[in-house]
């Protein structure tokens, strides 16, 4: 929770009403659910659906960027359009609610992560919930991440890894599991030619949607053993140094000791329960890393991405990061005096 540079003031906080768990209510899931709302409508007004018959769940978000580009007025940008104005209202009230918390009170500017607000459906709801907090009054600023929305996820673990770990080795591997996809990068920190990390890159990348395949909680971790081991073999190739240290972003609230308390519930399977400790299967199925024993660590998948960030965040001194994605993830952050 406290980083040389920065603090992480909460992350992963439960706010509830009557309907629930705040955050679901403007999560991506929480979006297709309002799209199927009004295709309901147009249904029933029209006897037709304006974006046929394929299930909401499995529309592509190219397919949703299209309806909202078509000339003129259509049934199915109609639609769309609609579910981007409700998401608007939702997500202006669940950050309304997020400000209103001890830890939330002081953040001048939030960055809206995850694979929503990297479409151009999310990107039109950002924008308007930005404008109806601004016409509201309140004064923070929301923006979006400063590299490839599948990166974050990976790149945070470079202000992350145990002091001096990477340092004498070229990339090392990180992992971000999503309650529908799991990303594991080769991830180069370029600390020679930027210190802070703000040149850190994923020079490799695999994903996996998961949540399509519906894998047990066992298979999952086999299929992230097995890219990371591909990754491996690609850095063994190109003559690239692994550091022996593997990152993994996970929904959550994660203990001390690597372990879930909570929050995994779009996860397959039990992740909280005693009998499981997340870096611990990993490092058994890669034990070493070159010929240094492998040391794993798992972090919440917000604050991963939210770290992705800290070397653009340093003209603000309060700021938060919420992921768009399953479910919605939450973290604050206060950057610290540097000493002179």
């Amino acid at each position: 929770m406290r980083l040389p540079s920065v603090s992480i003031e909460s992350y992963s906080l439960e706010l509830r009403d009557e309907e629930g768990f705040v955050g679901d209510q403007a999560s991506q899931t929480a979006f297709r659910a309002l799209l199927e709302r009004w295709r309901r409508r147009s249904r029933t007004r029209h006897g037709k659906d304006p974006l046929g018959k394929v299930p909401t769940q499995e529309i592509g978000k190219k397919e949703l960027d299209l309806a909202i580009h078509q000339r003129g007025a259509t049934e199915a940008s109609d639609a769309v359009h609609g579910a981007i104005e409700e998401f608007a209202v939702e997500l202006t009230t669940v950050i309304r609610r997020y400000l209103r918390q001890k830890t939330w009170r002081k953040v001048q500017r939030i960055v809206l992560g995850g694979g929503f607000p990297g479409s151009g459906v999310g990107e039109r709801a950002v924008l308007q919930a930005a404008a109806m907090l601004h016409d509201e009054g309140h004064p923070v600023e929301l923006a979006r991440l400063c590299h490839e929305v599948d990166d974050g996820g990976l790149l945070g673990w470079v202000h992350l890894a145990p002091a001096g770990l990477l340092q004498d080795f070229d990339a090392f591997l990180a992992v971000d599991i999503g309650g529908t996809n799991v990303r594991c990068g080769l991830v180069k920190p370029r600390f020679r030619k930027a210190p802070d990390g703000a040149r850190a890159e994923v020079v490799r990348r695999h994903k996996w949607g998961h949540a399509d395949e519906q894998c047990s909680r066992a298979q999952l971790v086999e299929g992230i053993a097995q890219m990371l081991h591909e990754l491996m073999a690609h850095a063994r190739r190109k003559k690239i140094t692994l550091a022996p240290f593997i990152g993994i972003g996970c929904p959550g609230l994660i203990r001390a000791d690597g372990s879930i308390a909570r929050g995994a519930q779009n996860m397959p399977g039990e992740w909280t329960g005693d009998d499981f400790h997340l870096p611990t299967a990993l490092a058994e199925k890669i034990p070493h890393i070159g010929r240094r024993a492998t040391q794993v660590m798992l972090h919440n998948d917000a604050v991963v991405q939210g770290l992705s960030e800290l070397p653009f965040m340093q003209d603000v001194r309060h700021w938060a990061v919420l992921t768009v994605g399953t479910g919605l993830g939450n973290v604050s952050f206060r950057n610290r005096k540097r000493k002179p």
